[in-house]
C-alpha cells in the first residue's frame, strides 16, 4: 500500500480537527468528538460493550459497519477521568484517536487497538495500517500548530514531559510527535533553499519522461512565488530553465537568455 507522507499526514488531521470543531484544543473531549463524527457521518455510530466482548483488545473499528467499539474500560475512561489513573487515561485517550485515524483513513476490516505483541503478530498490511493509524491519532492529539504555540511560549522547556502534560497523551507518544514534527520544520527550511537552475534542468528531464519528482515541484512553487513578486511571470523559461519571463509588446521573452517564447 502506498506510504502516507507525513506533509498529508498532518493535512488529514488538521483538517479533521477543523471539520469537528477541535482545532484549538490541546485537549479536546474525545466522546464529543466520536458524536461530531456520526453527526457529519464520518461513521455510523460508535458503541460501548463490555471488556469480556472485545478480548485482547481496547477498541476496535469495523470499516463494513463503519461503527467504532470501544470497551467499557476505555469509555469510562474518557467519561470520568478523573476516576482513574493517568496512565490509563491517556492509553484511553490514543486508542480512542487511533480507532478515529482508522475511520478517516478508510482502512478496510475489522481494526482493533491492543497489545504491542498482538500488532507484531499481524501480517505485514495490517502492521501498515496500524501504524498509519498511530502517526495520524498521534497528529490529531498533539497538533502542530499548538505545538508551535506551546514551544513560543516557553522556548526549549518545551520538551516530551512537557507535550505529554499539555496533549494528555504518553510520554512515549509524546516523544515521537516531537521528533515528527522537528523533521517536518527541518524538510521546511530545505524547501525554501532554491535548486541550482542547472540541477532543476536535470530534474526536468527526468519529469518528461512521466517520472513525478516533488523536490522540483516544491522548487518550482518557491521560484515561481519569488519571481511574481519581482514582477516576473512566474513560470520557468524552456530555454534556460530560470523564471524571468517577462511580457512585452512583441511578446514573451526570457531577461536572462532572451529567448522569446
Amino acid at each position: 500500500m502506498p506510504y502516507l507522507e507525513d506533509d498529508l499526514v498532518e493535512t488529514k488531521s488538521r483538517n479533521f480537527r477543523q471539520e469537528v470543531g477541535i482545532d484549538d484544543r490541546a485537549v479536546p473531549d474525545l466522546i464529543f468528538v466520536l458524536g461530531e463524527m456520526k453527526r457529519l457521518k464520518k461513521i455510523c455510530d460508535y458503541k460501548v460493550v463490555a471488556d469480556k466482548d472485545l478480548p485482547g483488545a481496547l477498541a476496535k473499528y469495523d470499516s463494513d459497519k463503519r461503527i467504532i467499539f470501544l470497551n467499557q474500560s476505555t469509555f469510562d475512561a474518557l467519561d470520568f477521568p478523573n476516576h482513574v489513573g493517568q496512565q490509563e487515561r491517556r492509553r484511553s485517550r490514543f486508542t480512542v484517536a487511533h480507532e478515529i485515524a482508522h475511520a478517516i483513513l478508510h482502512h478496510d476490516g475489522f481494526l482493533s487497538r491492543g497489545p504491542r505483541e498482538k500488532v507484531l503478530a499481524l501480517g505485514r498490511r495490517a502492521r501498515s495500517l496500524e501504524y498509519e493509524a498511530n502517526r495520524v491519532a498521534a497528529a490529531i492529539l498533539a497538533p502542530t500548530h499548538i505545538i508551535d504555540r506551546a514551544v513560543e511560549s516557553i522556548h526549549d522547556r518545551f520538551d516530551a514531559e512537557a507535550a505529554s502534560t499539555l496533549f494528555e497523551i504518553g510520554f512515549q507518544a509524546a516523544t515521537i510527535r516531537l521528533e515528527t514534527v522537528s523533521r517536518l520544520k527541518r524538510r521546511a527550511t530545505v524547501r525554501q533553499r532554491p535548486l541550482p537552475t542547472s540541477y532543476a534542468n536535470f530534474l526536468r528531464t527526468l519529469q518528461a519522461t512521466g517520472a513525478r519528482i516533488e523536490s522540483l515541484e516544491a522548487d518550482d512553487a518557491l521560484k515561481s512565488r519569488d519571481a511574481i513578486a519581482k514582477g516576473f511571470l512566474g513560470v520557468h523559461c524552456k530555454g534556460c530553465g530560470n523564471f524571468t519571463l517577462k511580457k512585452s509588446d512583441s511578446g514573451i521573452s526570457c531577461k536572462t537568455c532572451s529567448l522569446d517564447q
